[in-house]
């Protein structure tokens, strides 16, 4: 959940960006973020924690702050391997995606997360770790388009393909 805040009077900005610095150091679960729009936007678990998050930002800024409705944003999670294969077409229909979707161990994300295994690393150094320590063949260990979200966070998008015209 995610709600935007602003304040009432522009010449107290400054604080509340100093205040939204100050919150994202005392909560570890929230995220802030200041969009290129100018919006300021504080997002966190759920309701209760947005309102206390909200409640936190107005005590350590000491300004008015107004807030726009709340926003729920759903993410899915990937709990067992695929059972189908989803299909992406090329806008031109000459080309063909097919995807599956299975979860990665514990022991790798939490890998991923202490930047053990990182996007800029020796693409050759990581996938020697994915083969020796987690048993990854060494044709997807070596092909990984992408992390994510975001470019960071502890999913992969694996180019699989074998030879197929």
């Amino acid at each position: 959940m995610r709600i935007s805040v602003r304040v009432k009077d522009q010449s107290n900005l400054q604080k509340l960006i100093d205040s939204l610095d100050k919150l994202r150091k005392t909560d570890p679960l929230a995220i802030i973020e200041h969009t290129d729009e100018g919006e300021h936007i504080i997002a966190g678990s759920g309701e209760l924690h947005v309102e206390i998050l909200y409640n936190d930002l107005c005590d350590l800024s000491g300004v008015e702050v107004l807030r726009d409705d709340p926003i729920v944003s759903y993410r899915e999670c990937c709990m067992a391997l695929s059972v189908e294969q989803c299909l992406a077409k090329s806008p031109n229909k000459h080309n063909r995606l097919l995807m599956t979707a299975e979860p990665m161990s514990e022991e790798l994300v939490k890998k991923i997360e202490k930047e053990d295994i990182f996007p800029s690393q020796d693409p050759k150094v990581r996938a020697r770790i994915l083969i020796n320590d987690f048993q990854w063949e060494d044709d997807q260990a070596r092909k990984i388009w992408s992390f994510g979200p975001n470019g960071v966070g502890p999913n992969f998008f694996i180019d699989a393909t074998k030879a197929i015209q």
